[in-house]
């Protein structure tokens, strides 16, 4: 083959072209195969014709002037498309999400056929409903960005209407319907028709073939895809079973039938039309002129795409700064139009914007739907354009206004992020100018500051500088977070046991079995195989279990356990092959872990009832002590959300309902509990163990669990925190370490009442200390004080009331030297009256607070102090002598000094073998290190200021030398 591309395999296919191209219609109809100048192989019933009907070889010749037999809008164009194929006996079923969970590898659904695909084994396995169907499936596609607005007919989400057949009927069938539908349903005369061939594959090439793409007047309809094969190594093989993947182009079928300038005209129907009057941007002569032209301005597709821009401009008989001012402001209003709806649907289905993952892409569209309205003055609300895509698309997808709520608050977090971030904005952005902007700079300033490209073109503008926004920047920007990274393979999973059967697991069977009897199967490198086994082997988050083989008198310890493909492996050495023996788990572990696992299915299930539907499961590890599991959210959990949620939690536990363990066909688990079963990830198999807990959470999952959340005994979140953006952790206990953990929580709150009640508050304060009540809240409210966490607060007491005294004994010498009394500790804090320990950690940091404050000015009057008998010992511009004071004192005197006489070298010590040196002439790092070093200590620094310990009579005999 000519090379494992999508170029090579079109050379492979088209030279087989008759049984990869040509159909029953073709020959039936009088169709004849040409080239196009482009190089596009095409079928076309009119012999004269030289183009093959793809941009730019054909400009849009439909604008203006439709040729279908009737105007249809979105909705209209869905209907009469599903009584079409429902009558020729394809079934209608619902769109999946947008976001998907079934698939480890890719983040977004990017075609329909992707919402029947699963991988089972590295391998692509399809799973379908019905065979034929139809699905009006919505799709995000995110390398697009740069065309969207600009072309008329690219959007980042879009209706796939997907026409599916997994062996009903093969490319003859699929390219009648094609026919049919377009010339006796949309009513395009045939002639109008090209089909140019192509190749289309999953970007994994998982799944491809040879496709045949239908255009009419340059605009592509549908795209007719013969999924035959799958990539084997550096070659490819047929499929198992072979797949009609033809994915219809719903919005182009709307445009087609409409003749609108522009594709978003007609697409978002209402949606553009009150954008429209709101910001008073109307179509006008040139915009209608402009749109014939602009199928051809594809970013991906053109190689120098300012040069088109130009020479489009001199076709149009006008200038490039005209055309900027009339074009641009309404490619923004489609562009913004269009992100919009993305973020509606991916927000609905659970995806928020983030700098990780899928959620970076939605980050971008929404960063540059702000950058638009700043750039152009629109001062419409976002969410207007929301909930009138929901209003408009109720018809076909009533679900989007469950996602309105959601997405507000998604709005408010991101809008404040990015204003935020655009304080600074202009001066990155002028001083990255005058070194030149390349694309890695740019990609840098976007994911380090938010700074989109069209803000770095305005200011570029602004500040009359050449630049334009590279062609390749969107794609780069986003090709990286289409897909999810692939686990690397742990090194026991290399270990071959293919030809061994799969283990009977007797942990499903019987959960709370202890015991069990097996058969060895066989020892492969230090790893046992059973028969049976009751030793569930690490996954999902979920440590593996411990316990104990007994074989000939002998009891050998298992400490781990995994599972390859069905096959469990035990490390447990001195087993033999042939060998029976009896195996025990650490009950004690497995049922700890057992109330982990459910608790966590507990905690996610009523985060999503609390806080919204877009909370997912990105992670999760379970363990003895405490477990954790990591759920997505636009910002950080309140302190109020996860007392909810811990509240509902236990009344979920108290409750005692049923955890039922189910094994199902992946189809009827979808259909009965939808993607949510994927919270723990893409589950492989035809079939799928799932864990429901009614009313509560319904997960494919493969670990152990109670039978009833009763056991569960009770729930307590320990902490939270933002693990990385887009992601909260929480990490919480259960049973025993839970009662543990409060337990724990109230002695600390104890030892810190017994600390504070060691200071001198006035008596009634002390009394309201010593009887304070602990509760959690209280707690917490103590421990923020000093940012610390509630297991920190004794310690942190600890240091600052110890602080507060060595404070005070520095200022009391401070003022014996100004001839001032010293205070008591008690005269100090008399002010101060607190009733509860959260307001007495507030007075306690205060009150070291103004301390600080006191010695800054304390030490500020001693610098000044010596300043003129100091300067008056310089010799030669160098200061070195031995004083009174802290080594801050030093410091600050030093400081002074240079202030007052740049050119000084200063280098001060005190009786406690303190030595600093500060110059802005001499390297004080080197020469500070070498004094120390002759006077028997340590140091070094900066250039400007150094720092270090010496013996202070070996520093005076080098001084006196």
């Amino acid at each position: 083959m000519a090379g494992f591309t999508k170029e090579g395999l079109k050379k492979d296919f088209s030279k087989d072209w008759k049984d990869k191209y040509e159909t029953g219609v073709f020959r039936r109809e009088g169709f004849v195969r040409k080239t196009c100048k482009c190089g596009n192989t095409f079928w076309t019933l009119d012999p004269d014709r030289e183009t093959c009907g793809s941009p730019p070889c054909d400009n849009y010749g439909f604008i203006g002037s439709p040729i279908t037999g009737e105007k249809l809008d979105y909705v209209e164009t869905w209907k009469k498309f599903e009584k079409f194929f429902v009558r020729n006996g394809h079934t209608s079923v619902p769109r999946y999400p947008v976001v998907d969970r079934w698939r480890p590898d890719l983040y977004f659904t990017i075609a329909s056929i992707q919402d029947f695909q699963r991988i089972d084994s590295g391998n692509t396995v399809m799973e379908y409903p019905s065979d034929p169907l139809i699905v009006p499936q919505v799709c995000l596609r995110f390398p697009d960005i740069p065309n969207v607005g600009i072309t008329g007919r690219h959007h980042t989400s879009f209706v796939m209407s997907g026409q599916h057949s997994f062996g009903r009927y093969w490319k003859d069938r699929t390219i009648e319907l094609n026919f049919d539908f377009l010339t006796k349903i949309m009513g395009i005369p045939k002639e109008e028709l090209t089909y140019v061939e192509d190749v289309w594959a999953m970007p994994d090439f998982s799944q491809f073939g040879p496709s045949l793409e239908t255009f009419s007047r340059g605009l592509e309809l549908v795209n007719s895809v013969f999924s035959a094969y799958t990539a084997s190594g550096t070659s490819y093989k047929e499929l198992p079973k072979k797949v009609i993947d033809v994915g219809w182009g719903h919005e182009r079928l709307v445009w087609f039938s409409n003749g609108t300038p522009s594709g978003y005209d007609s697409v978002f129907g209402p949606v553009i039309n009150w954008m429209k009057k709101y910001t008073g941007l109307h179509e006008n002569e040139l915009l209608r002129r402009y749109a014939v032209f602009a199928g051809g301005l594809t970013y991906d597709e053109v190689e120098n795409i300012s040069k088109v821009k130009q020479e489009l401009a001199e076709k149009l008989g006008v200038t490039q700064d005209e055309l900027h001012k009339t074009v641009e402001p309404m490619q923004a209003l489609y562009a913004i139009a269009d992100h919009m709806k993305t973020l509606l649907f991916a927000v609905s289905d659970g995806g928020i914007p983030s700098n990780v993952g899928g959620g970076y892409n939605l980050r971008v569209i929404l960063r540059r739907c702000l950058a638009f309205m700043q750039e152009f003055g629109f001062d419409f609300e976002l969410m207007d354009i929301a909930k009138r895509h929901a209003r408009f698309l109720k018809p076909m997808f009533p679900e989007l206004k469950d996602g309105l709520e959601s997405l507000g608050n998604v709005l408010e977090t991101e809008e404040a992020r990015y204003i935020k971030s655009m304080e600074k904005a202009k001066g990155l952005v002028v001083k990255q100018l005058e070194r030149g902007i390349k694309t890695d700079d740019l990609i840098l300033m976007y994911t380090s500051n938010g700074i989109s490209p069209e803000l770095v073109e305005r200011i570029a503008r602004q500040e009359n500088r050449p630049f334009t926004v590279p062609e390749d920047f969107y794609s780069r920007l986003t090709e990286s977070h289409l897909s999810g990274r692939k686990e690397t393979e742990r090194k026991e999973n290399r270990i071959d046991v293919s030809d061994l059967p799969d283990t009977n697991l007797v942990f499903y069977r019987d959960p709370y079995a202890t015991k069990f009897r097996a058969r060895v199967l066989d020892v492969r490198d230090g790893w046992a195989v059973f028969d049976s086994t009751l030793f569930y082997p690490e996954g999902g988050g979920q440590p593996s279990d411990q316990g104990i083989i007994r074989s000939g008198g002998k009891e050998i310890p298992v400490k781990d356990v995994r599972k390859i493909g069905g096959v469990v492996i035990h490390r447990a050495p001195g087993i033999k092959k042939g060998d029976i023996i009896e195996g025990e788990i650490d009950w004690n572990r497995r049922f700890r872990l057992m109330q982990m696992h459910t608790s966590t299915h507990i905690i996610a299930g009523t985060a999503r009832k609390i806080i919204g539907k877009h909370i997912w499961q990105a992670g999760a590890a379970k363990d003895m002590e405490s477990s954790r599991i990591d759920l997505t959210h636009y910002k950080p959990f309140t302190e109020e959300e996860l007392d909810t949620i811990e509240r509902e939690a236990n009344r979920i536990v108290k409750k005692a309902i049923p955890v039922n363990a189910v094994v199902m066909k992946r189809q009827d688990a979808e259909k009965k509990y939808g993607f949510v079963l994927y919270q723990g990830g893409a589950s492989p198999g035809k079939k799928i163990r799932v864990i429901a807990i009614k009313g509560v959470d319904a997960e494919a999952c493969a670990g152990t669990h109670l039978t009833n959340t009763g056991d569960a005994e009770t729930i307590k979140i320990i902490r939270s925190e933002r693990i990385q953006d887009g992601v909260n952790r929480i990490e919480f206990t259960v049973s025993d370490a839970a009662k543990k953990f409060v337990a724990d929580l109230e002695e600390t709150y104890e030892k810190a009442r017994e600390i504070l009640s060691g200071l001198p508050f006035s008596g009634k304060s002390l009394k309201h200390i010593k009887n304070d009540r602990y509760t959690e809240k209280k707690l917490h409210a103590a421990s923020l004080v000093f940012s610390v966490e509630p297991a920190g607060l004794v310690q942190a007491l600890e240091k600052f009331s110890g602080e507060i005294r060595e404070n005070l004994d520095f200022l009391n010498k401070s003022r014996e030297k100004s001839g001032d009394s010293p205070l008591s500790l008690e005269d100090a804090m008399s002010g101060l009256s607190p009733k509860t320990v959260p307001e007495a950690c507030r007075d306690v940091f205060s009150f070291w607070k103004l301390q600080k404050k006191e010695i800054e000015k304390a030490v500020s009057r001693s610098a000044d102090s010596m300043l003129e008998s100091l300067m008056k010992k310089a010799k030669d511009m160098k200061v070195f002598e031995v004083l009174h004071g802290t080594r801050k004192e030093l410091i600050e005197t030093a400081g002074k000094l240079l202030k007052k006489e740049p050119g000084l070298t200063v280098i001060l010590a005190n009786e406690a073998g303190d030595i600093i040196g500060m110059s802005n002439t001499d390297d004080m790092s080197e020469k500070i290190r070498t004094i120390c070093e002759q006077a028997g200590g340590k140091g070094g620094g900066r250039p400007k200021l150094a720092q270090g310990r010496v013996e202070l009579s070996k520093l005076l005999k080098i001084m006196g030398q």
